[in-house]
């Protein structure tokens, strides 16, 4: 990222920023809806043994976290930063391949499934652009 990444940038990173902490929730909080695992606690889990819910209110608990961090996505980029937006892209987008990956089932696991569509859609049967002209509103004559 050449001249973006500033010792300013990564300071910030690593300090009290809303959309790094937004992007860590949507990353650890959409892998953690499959349970299957065995050999690490979810939050899921964590949930359900210490507030005594079921399996059900914690996920429900989980995705009401996954939707605030989306949310504070949205109001980082609406607010003015001194951070470069090509940084802030690259939150966004990390949170974008969590999402896809674990939205609907554990994708990355088991990649063989909709991953597999997914990345054949876009890297081997991508869709054609072709160059419009600028959209130009007709002129209206009467105003309200």
């Amino acid at each position: 990222m050449g001249d973006v990444v500033t010792k300013h940038a990564l300071e910030w990173s690593i300090g009290d920023c809303k959309i790094v902490k937004a992007a860590q929730t949507v990353c650890r909080l959409m892998d953690d809806f499959e349970q299957e695992r065995g050999h690490v606690v979810s939050a899921v889990e964590l949930l359900m043994k210490y507030h005594g819910v079921s399996e059900q209110e914690a996920g429900e608990e989980l995705q009401k976290g996954v939707i605030d961090a989306w949310k504070d996505h949205s109001e980082e980029f609406l607010r003015p930063t001194a951070i470069p937006m090509p940084i802030l892209m690259r939150m966004l987008n990390f949170s974008w391949v969590m999402d896809v990956l674990y939205s609907d089932g554990d994708n990355y696991t088991h990649s063989g499934t909709k991953l597999k569509d997914y990345v054949t859609s876009v890297f081997v049967n991508p869709l054609q652009m072709r160059a419009t002209p600028a959209f130009t509103p007709p002129m209206c004559d009467t105003y309200p």
